[in-house]
C-alpha cells in the first residue's frame, strides 16, 4: 500500500491562529485591567461626587435616605482630588528624599534638562555599596526582576520572577543593554529602557527606548525620552543611600501629562516603593549573611 505524504490542513491553521490571537487579546485586556483598573474606580467615583455636589443632586429637600448616606461619601471624593494633589502627591513625587537631595543635580539630569515631570525617591541601606549595587544591576522583566509586587505584576501578564539571590550572569551590565518592563511580546514601543551611563557601584542611568532607537535619536527628540538614575552613595563602611530619579521628557501632549496624572503616577509610585525596600531588604540580609560567615 502506497503511502501519500501528509496533506497541510490550512482552516486548522487558521483556527489555531484565531485562538491565539483571542488569548493575546484577553492577555491584554486582563492586564490593561490590573494596570488601569483600581486608578479608573477611583478616578470615575471623584468625578462622580464633585458633579453630584456641584449639581446639588443630593440635596436632601425629600428627606431621601439614600442621599442622607450618599452625601458624606459623596464629600469625602469631592475632597480627595484635592488632598492628593497638594498633600499626597508632593509626598510621594519626593519620598524618602531630603530637601538637598530634591533639589540637586545627579547624574542623568543633563539628558533631559527641562522635564515635564520629575520624582526623586530615596532609601537608607545598612549594606555597603557593592553588595547594595550587586542587586541594582540585576533589575529587568527577563533578568533578576523588580523587586516589587511580582504576584500582582503577574496577575497582568508580564511575567516577572523576583530573584533572592546573586545570579552571576546578570551581573554584567554595561552601556547599550536593554532592561525591558515588559515582555517584548506586548508590543509596547517603550517597553524598556537601555542603560547610557553605568559607574561600577555608584551611578546607573537608563533612557527610555530600545538600543537602536536611543542612539539614531536627535538631540531634541533625544530629550523628550524619560530617563532613569539609580545613585549609590556611601554613607559610611556599612551604610549606603540609594537615590532614584526620574525624568520624563519635555513638551510631552497635553493627553499624555493628563493620562501619567489619573492612570499611572499612583500606582507607579506604589510599586517602585516596595522596589527600593526590596533592594534594601535584599541588600541588608546578604550583608548580614556576609557579617555572620565571618570568622569572630
Amino acid at each position: 500500500m502506497s503511502t501519500q505524504p501528509e496533506e497541510a490542513h490550512p482552516q486548522t491553521d487558521q483556527i489555531n491562529a484565531s485562538s491565539q490571537d483571542k488569548n493575546y487579546i484577553v492577555e491584554k485586556l486582563r492586564g490593561a485591567a490590573v494596570m488601569y483598573g483600581p486608578a479608573i474606580v477611583l478616578d470615575l467615583f471623584e468625578g462622580t461626587s464633585v458633579l453630584l455636589i456641584a449639581f446639588g443632586r443630593l440635596s436632601d429637600q425629600r428627606g431621601s435616605k439614600a442621599a442622607h448616606i450618599l452625601r458624606p461619601i459623596m464629600a469625602v471624593g469631592t475632597f480627595l482630588p484635592w488632598v492628593y494633589l497638594l498633600i499626597v502627591r508632593p509626598w510621594h513625587m519626593n519620598w524618602g528624599a531630603t530637601d538637598e537631595e530634591v533639589h540637586k543635580a545627579l547624574p542623568g539630569d543633563e539628558l533631559v534638562p527641562h522635564p515635564t515631570l520629575e520624582s526623586t525617591r530615596a532609601i537608607t541601606v545598612r549594606a555597603p555599596t557593592r553588595e547594595v549595587w550587586r542587586w541594582l544591576v540585576q533589575l529587568g522583566q527577563d533578568r533578576g526582576g523588580f523587586y516589587s509586587y511580582d504576584r500582582l505584576e503577574n496577575l497582568a501578564g508580564a511575567d516577572i520572577h523576583n530573584v533572592e539571590r546573586i545570579v552571576p550572569q546578570m551581573q554584567h551590565l554595561k552601556v547599550g543593554d536593554f532592561v525591558p518592563m515588559a515582555p517584548v511580546e506586548w508590543g509596547v514601543p517603550m517597553g524598556g529602557f537601555t542603560v547610557v551611563t553605568i559607574e561600577p557601584e555608584s551611578v546607573i542611568v537608563w533612557r527610555q527606548g530600545w538600543p537602536e532607537d536611543v542612539e539614531r535619536l536627535s538631540s531634541s527628540d533625544a530629550r523628550r525620552r524619560g530617563t532613569w538614575a539609580f545613585v549609590l552613595e556611601e554613607v559610611d563602611q556599612g551604610t549606603t543611600r540609594l537615590t532614584l530619579r526620574e525624568r520624563s521628557g519635555r513638551k510631552p501632549r497635553m493627553r499624555d501629562v493628563i493620562f501619567n496624572y489619573l492612570f499611572i503616577e499612583r500606582q507607579h509610585f506604589i510599586m517602585e516603593r516596595r522596589m527600593l525596600k526590596g533592594i534594601k531588604a535584599r541588600a541588608e540580609r546578604a550583608a548580614d549573611a556576609t557579617t555572620m560567615a565571618r570568622p569572630s
